[in-house]
C-alpha cells in the first residue's frame, strides 16, 4: 500500500511539473500559444489508407507530376500572377477569404504531419488551435515520430505538411488557369500563393520552430538541436569566459560544435529580429500590445539570460571557494564587451546606388519631331561645342511654312491695297499678318531645330538602342549625350532619414563601379537639391532597374519612391574613359567613426520616429 502510494505521488509530481513546464513555456512563447481541443487518433486511423497511398512511391510520382505541371503553368503565367500582387492579396475585400482559405490550408497541413505519423504506426493525440501572432492556426501534435528509428521516416513526417500544401497549391493553380475571372478564380489564386509562398518562406525556415527546424535536425543527427545549441552557447562563456573547469558541453560529437555555435548565434538574431518586426506592425494597429511584445522579446532574449547569469554567478553551488574569481571575470567581460560596444569608435557609411549622368547642357534632345535624315557623328566620336550631331527631316513643317510664306505675301498685298479704300478692313489684316509673322517665326525655330548640334565639347554617345538613320523621333526625346572628359557626374537619391549623416559628418565619397566601363574611385559631392522628392533621378535606382529604392504608381500614374529622397550630385575625381551614361554605380559615403552601440541606436531611434511619426 505504501509502494503504491509512493509511485502514485511520484506520478503526480511529474504530472505537475510536465504541466508547469507547459504553461512557463507558454509563456516564453506567446506569439503561440496552444489550445487542445480534441483527440484525432480515431479519425487518423480511418483515414490511414489515404495516407498509405500519399507516402508511397505512386504518391511520391503523382505529387512530382502535378507540383511539376504546376510549376510549369506558375512559369507561363509569372506576368499575370505577379502583376499587382501585393495590391490584389491585401485588399479589404480580399482579407476575409484568404484568412479563410489560409485556415483550410493549414488544416490540410496539420492533417498531413497526422497521416505520415499514422502511416508508421505511431499514435497522434492531441489537435487543436495554436494562436501564432494573434493568428489562429491548427496544429498537430506529431512527437511520436520522435521514436521512429528510421531517420527518413521522421524526415517526412517532419515535410508532410509541406508535402500535402505544395500539392495543392499546385492543384490550384492548374485550376486557376483554367477558369473565367471571378471569386472563384480569385480564391485558387489565394490557396495558390498561401500554399506554396507561406510554406516555403516560415514552415522551411530552420531559424523557426517549425517544420524545417525538425528537418535539419534529423538531417544533422542532432537531436533537440535548439536547446543544446543554447546549452553549447552557455558551456563556452562557461568555459571560456568564466575559465569554468567544469563545465560540460552538450556536444556527443567532435562535428557538432560548429553546428550548435552557428545554429545558437543565427537562431538568436533571426527571432529577435522577426519578433521586433512583428511588435512593429502589431502597434501600428493596436499600439499597446505591439509594445508589450516589443517589451517581451527584449525580456526574453536579453533580459531573462542576464537575471539567469547574475543568480547563476551568485548562487550556483559549483562557485563554492572561487565566487569572487568568476564574479570578477565576469565584471571583466562585460566591461570589455560595454568598451567595445561603446567607446571603440567603428567605421560607418551610408551605401546606396547612384547613375552616371552628364552636366546640364549635355544632353542631345530632339527640339523638334522628324526624321532622322544625316548622323555627322558617329557613336564615341570627340565632338566641339556647336558641332552638327545629326539633321533631321520634317517635310510637312517646311511645307508649312511655305504656305504660311505665300500668305504672308498675301496678306502684306492685301495691307497694301485696303491702304487707300478701306482703312477698317486694312486693320483686321494687318492683324492677321501680325499673327502669321508670328506663326513663320516659330516654323522656322523648328526648322532650325532639326538641326542638332552639341553645347558642350566631349565625347558623344547614343541613348537609343538600334541604327539612327531614318528613326522617326519626337521633340524631347533623347538621342544622345555629349560627355564632358572631366565633367561627368553621379547622380544619387538619399533617403531622408540619411540625409542629415550625409550632410554633418562625411570624410569620403566612395565610387564602385560594377563593371570596367564605369566610374571608380573617389568623388566629392557638389550639388544638393535641397527639397526631398519621390521623385528618382532614373529609374535605374529603384527596385525596377535593380536598385534598392522601393517603388509605386504616384499621383500623376508615373513611379514613384514610397519615402522622400534628397537627391546629390557627385563629381569622380578620377573618371575612366568608357564609360556609359545611366550606368549603376555604388555611392559610398564614409562618415566618422562611431561606436556600434550609438550606431544601432541611432537606428532604432530612426526607426521608431519614422514609423510612428513622432
Amino acid at each position: 500500500m505504501g509502494e503504491g502510494s509512493a509511485d502514485s505521488e511520484r506520478l503526480f509530481d511529474q504530472t505537475s511539473k510536465m504541466q508547469r513546464s507547459r504553461r512557463l513555456a507558454q509563456l516564453r512563447t506567446p506569439l503561440a500559444i496552444r489550445f487542445p481541443l480534441f483527440d484525432p487518433d480515431r479519425l487518423l486511423l480511418k483515414l490511414s489508407p489515404l495516407g498509405r497511398l500519399i507516402f508511397s512511391r505512386i504518391g511520391l510520382f503523382l505529387w512530382l507530376a502535378v507540383v511539376g505541371t504546376g510549376l510549369g503553368t506558375a512559369v507561363l503565367h509569372g506576368e499575370e500572377l505577379s502583376a499587382n500582387m501585393m495590391d490584389r492579396f491585401l485588399s479589404a475585400e480580399n482579407v476575409l477569404a484568404m484568412t479563410a482559405i489560409f485556415a483550410v490550408l493549414k488544416l490540410f497541413h496539420e492533417f498531413g504531419h497526422g497521416l505520415a505519423v499514422r502511416r508508421w504506426g505511431g499514435e497522434v493525440h492531441e489537435m487543436g488551435i495554436m494562436l501564432l501572432v494573434l493568428v489562429p492556426v491548427p496544429y498537430v501534435d506529431a512527437t511520436a515520430a520522435n521514436e521512429f528509428h528510421t531517420r527518413l521516416r521522421r524526415v517526412i513526417v517532419s515535410a508532410a505538411g509541406m508535402y500535402v500544401e505544395l500539392f495543392l497549391a499546385a492543384l490550384a493553380i492548374l485550376l486557376w488557369a483554367r477558369v473565367e475571372p471571378g471569386m472563384v478564380r480569385a480564391g485558387l489564386y489565394n490557396a495558390a500563393l498561401i500554399g506554396s509562398v507561406s510554406t516555403l518562406l516560415f514552415n522551411l525556415n530552420p531559424l523557426l520552430r517549425f517544420d524545417g527546424y525538425y528537418i535539419l535536425s534529423d538531417l544533422l543527427g542532432i537531436p533537440n538541436l535548439g536547446t543544446r545549441s543554447t546549452a553549447y552557447f552557455k558551456y563556452l562563456t562557461q568555459r571560456y569566459i568564466l575559465f569554468l573547469d567544469d563545465a560540460t558541453t552538450p556536444e556527443t560529437q567532435p562535428a557538432e560544435k560548429r553546428w550548435l555555435f552557428f545554429y545558437a548565434v543565427a537562431a538568436f538574431l533571426y527571432r529577435i529580429t522577426i519578433v521586433l518586426a512583428i511588435a512593429l506592425v502589431v502597434s501600428k494597429m493596436l499600439f499597446f500590445i505591439g509594445i508589450a511584445l516589443a517589451v517581451w522579446a527584449v525580456g526574453q532574449f536579453l533580459v531573462l539570460p542576464a537575471i539567469q547569469m547574475i543568480r547563476f554567478l551568485l548562487f550556483s553551488p559549483r562557485l563554492r571557494g572561487g565566487r569572487f574569481r568568476v564574479i570578477l571575470r565576469a565584471l571583466t567581460a562585460t566591461g570589455a564587451l560595454a568598451f567595445l560596444l561603446f567607446v571603440i569608435p567603428a567605421p560607418r557609411s551610408t551605401v546606396t546606388w547612384g547613375v552616371v549622368w552628364v552636366p546640364e547642357g549635355g544632353e542631345v534632345v530632339a527640339g523638334t519631331d522628324g526624321f532622322v535624315s544625316d548622323i555627322a557623328v558617329r557613336n564615341g566620336q570627340q565632338v566641339a561645342a556647336g558641332d552638327v550631331i545629326a539633321h533631321l527631316d520634317n517635310e510637312r513643317t517646311r511645307g508649312e511654312l511655305a504656305r504660311l510664306e505665300a500668305r504672308r505675301e498675301a496678306l502684306e498685298t492685301q495691307v497694301r491695297a485696303d491702304f487707300v479704300e478701306d482703312r477698317v478692313a486694312r486693320r483686321v489684316t494687318e492683324l492677321e499678318l501680325d499673327q502669321i509673322i508670328r506663326r513663320i517665326d516659330d516654323t522656322r525655330h523648328r526648322i532650325e531645330a532639326l538641326t542638332l548640334a552639341a553645347r558642350l565639347s566631349g565625347q558623344f554617345s547614343v541613348a537609343v538602342s538600334g541604327d539612327l538613320e531614318d528613326r522617326y523621333v519626337q521633340r524631347g526625346e533623347r538621342l544622345g549625350f555629349v560627355i564632358p572628359s572631366d565633367r561627368a557626374t553621379v547622380r544619387v537619391a538619399v533617403r531622408q532619414q540619411d540625409v542629415d549623416l550625409v550632410r554633418a559628418s562625411l570624410n569620403d565619397i566612395r565610387l564602385m563601379s560594377m563593371d570596367d566601363s564605369g566610374v571608380e574611385g573617389s568623388g566629392r559631392l557638389v550639388r544638393e537639391v535641397p527639397a526631398a522628392s519621390t521623385q528618382l533621378p532614373s529609374m535605374a535606382l529603384s527596385t525596377m532597374g535593380g536598385g534598392d529604392v522601393e517603388v509605386a504608381q504616384g499621383e500623376d500614374g508615373q513611379p514613384a519612391a514610397l519615402v522622400d529622397h534628397f537627391h546629390l550630385e557627385i563629381r569622380p575625381e578620377r573618371v575612366e574613359h568608357r564609360r556609359r551614361v545611366g550606368e549603376k554605380i555604388r555611392v559610398k559615403f564614409q562618415h566618422e567613426p562611431q561606436p556600434i552601440g550609438q550606431q544601432a541606436y541611432r537606428r532604432l531611434r530612426q526607426l521608431f520616429l519614422s514609423e510612428f511619426s513622432v
